[in-house]
């Protein structure tokens, strides 16, 4: 039996997000999994426990473990701090994480128990089949730029955004901004934007997709960025920086189309407790530049679905959680 612990009252948190997909996908390997909300947790684990994300609260959740469990948790920064190193080295039996280049931060830190990479997946049917939403999303003409900004504006690179804007209107491109976000933010304020702040199904939200040109990420940190692989499993490109976690599931026959060159590092929190490193600084006019060709390449990023959509498939997800469980049988044996 495995005892998932994670933010079940937050089903629209991206930590929860990914449990269900793992919580599926152990039940399609037949394995017996109990569901419980990381909220109000005792900290005893039932059998084994995998805590998604292991370092919630700073890490006070996985201190005050009574006994050791499996852990989820991702680097938003090619850095982890000291503290939290010493929690999951001292409190974790394995450490899953989205992304390989997740993985490289945790090692580089100092984390000593096996970390192992768990992508995330997109279901076929998710990328065939004609959205069933009432709602329409794509109003006038031009560029329709779709960005997701539900917290950690700095992190999701909202004032790059601002200036890539900024440059697509000198170079005389006309855009409208599709903005999912709870609320539209000052750097935004005065341009033609489409605001859609409740939270959308996921036929709603494949439609939202479906009606951008391009998606917007120039994130300075993340562990995968599921909105960007979400957009390009439904074959819609996508423009983010030329260094992080999203360049692995990037096609790459399309990667410098569909990158932009990085200007610089720099810090992607100041006080976080845990991500303590720097992420990339994307070029504003590089990612204008980017933003306005996506349009032309739109074919190709359609034909790169199938490469995607099998790399990154709930059947890879299965082997590679199968592979985490009978290590972590083998060391408890």
């Amino acid at each position: 039996m495995i005892e998932v612990v994670y933010p079940k009252s937050h089903p629209e948190n991206s930590f929860a997000i990914l449990a269900k997909m793992y919580i599926e996908a152990m039940r399609d390997l037949g394995l017996e999994v109990v569901e419980a909300d990381i909220e109000g947790w005792s900290g005893r684990p039932a059998g084994s426990s995998v805590l998604i994300p292991f370092l919630y609260k700073e890490g006070r959740v996985a201190s005050s473990l009574r006994g050791k469990a499996g852990g989820m948790d991702l680097a938003d920064s090619d850095g982890i701090s000291r503290m939290a190193v010493d929690i999951i080295n001292s409190a974790a039996i394995f450490l899953a994480v989205p992304s390989q280049n997740n993985k490289f931060v945790y090692v580089k830190s100092g984390v000593r128990i096996p970390v192992h990479v768990w992508y995330p997946y997109v279901d076929p049917s998710w990328a065939s089949a004609k959205p069933n939403c009432d709602e329409e999303f794509r109003r006038g003409g031009g560029l329709h730029i779709l960005y997701f900004l539900l917290h950690s504006g700095r992190r999701k690179g909202l004032d790059l955004l601002a200036e890539a804007l900024k440059e697509l209107e000198r170079m005389g491109v006309n855009y409208t901004l599709l903005l999912r976000s709870p609320s539209v933010p000052s750097e935004l304020a005065g341009r033609n934007v489409v605001h859609v702040g409740r939270w959308l199904d996921k036929e709603c939200l494949k439609a939202l997709y479906l009606s951008a040109d391009v998606v917007a990420l120039p994130s300075r940190g993340g562990g995968f960025e599921l909105n960007a692989f979400e957009a390009l499993a439904l074959g819609v490109p996508v423009v983010a920086p030329r260094f992080g976690p999203w360049t692995e599931y990037i096609p790459p026959r399309l990667f410098f189309q569909l990158t932009a060159q990085v200007a610089g590092m720099e810090r992607v929190y100041e006080g976080n407790p845990i991500h303590v490193g720097q992420g990339p600084r994307v070029d504003p006019k590089d990612f204008a530049a980017k933003l306005a060709a996506a349009p032309q390449i739109a074919g190709e990023v359609r034909r790169e679905r199938g490469w995607l959509l099998e790399r990154f498939s709930k059947e890879s997800l299965k082997r590679s959680i199968y592979q985490t469980l009978l290590l972590l049988k083998a060391v408890e044996e």
